[in-house]
């Protein structure tokens, strides 16, 4: 979304965002609008019924998730480059003719650093365009404020993750080390710290340990899935709205212990207000310097396109 609101700026159009088949309700409502407020561009929640559209792929069914426009196409196989290219516009090109031009994709954004001169690499125009286009809803906005009372001014914020999918994607690092590291952070002061977890025993065990470890109710997988985009959770919109007041509280702490391979912990960076953020890796020395040199060739890949 932050991608295409970058686009609309430097484009001059108007913002449309579509969640209204997204994974975060089963509703059919559009759910963006019940976590974020947009800010500084011009927007609106109408889809318009017209074949006047870039790429063409999208002509006259705009009213199509993408998720349905690719199963509707017969795709075999998934090829994210392929997908990209057949379903969103070239973020090369700012001056299409076409009434409607249509992205879903966050992986372009770095051909348009060039118009932001103020922005030295990606993560800063993402963090630009978050503090400049969006705010929170406002009952998102009281419940930060609610457990942001509960904190002291500076705070320890600690997002561990901890299940199967991104053990299998990106590498489990074990709850050991995420101890070890808030233990040498914590020691044995008695200040609350703001604890954000997506496994319910890790969570269990840390707050025994921390009883002064502050954390949101929340809905926890029994199966070690993923908390969010899961199909059994029973209200798809509650467990949004509570990972984004988690983001929120991992955002305002002066400190983050995380793992930097995480889009959460990642995504936090770019709702702070200390950005960049200081940041306490739990990865081990060797794997930091690894995940660090594979950050710089993504972004090496991006320049290379613009």
């Amino acid at each position: 979304m932050l991608a295409g609101a970058v686009y609309s700026e430097v484009a001059d159009r108007t913002l449309i965002v579509d969640w209204r088949r997204s994974r975060y309700s089963d509703s059919g409502e559009n759910t963006f609008y019940s976590l974020f407020n947009l800010k500084n561009i011009e927007s609106t929640s109408e889809i318009p019924n017209t074949g006047d559209v870039r790429p063409q792929s999208w002509d006259s069914r705009l009213d199509l998730s993408m998720h349905q426009a690719y199963v509707q196409d017969g795709w075999e196989s998934w090829d994210r480059e392929k997908v990209i290219a057949h379903y969103s516009i070239n973020f090369d090109i700012i001056d299409y003719e076409e009434e409607v031009t249509v992205s879903w994709d966050f992986d372009q954004i770095g051909k348009l650093l060039r118009h932001f001169p103020e922005c030295q690499n990606i993560a800063q125009l993402f963090h630009y365009s978050a503090q400049k286009f969006l705010d929170v809803a406002p009952d998102i906005e009281r419940e930060f404020i609610n457990h942001r009372s509960k904190l002291p001014e500076r705070y320890l914020g600690v997002h561990i993750r901890y299940t199967n999918e991104f053990a299998e994607n990106k590498g489990l690092v074990e709850k050991s080390r995420y101890f070890e590291v808030i233990k040498k952070a914590v020691g044995r002061a008695s200040q609350p710290f703001f604890l954000a977890c997506d496994n319910e025993a890790v969570q269990r065990e840390l707050v025994y340990r921390y009883p002064n470890a502050i954390v949101i109710e929340k809905w926890f997988s029994e199966s070690g899935a993923p908390l969010h985009l899961n199909e059994n959770c029973p209200d798809k919109l509650a467990n949004a709205q509570s990972a984004l007041t988690d983001i929120l509280l991992l955002a305002h702490s002066s400190h983050l212990i995380c793992n930097p391979n995480s889009c959460f912990s990642e995504c936090a960076q770019y709702f702070s207000p200390h950005f960049p953020q200081s940041i306490r890796s739990v990865l081990p020395r060797r794997r930091y310097a690894n995940a660090a040199a594979a950050l710089q060739g993504k972004l090496s890949r991006l320049r290379s396109l613009w």
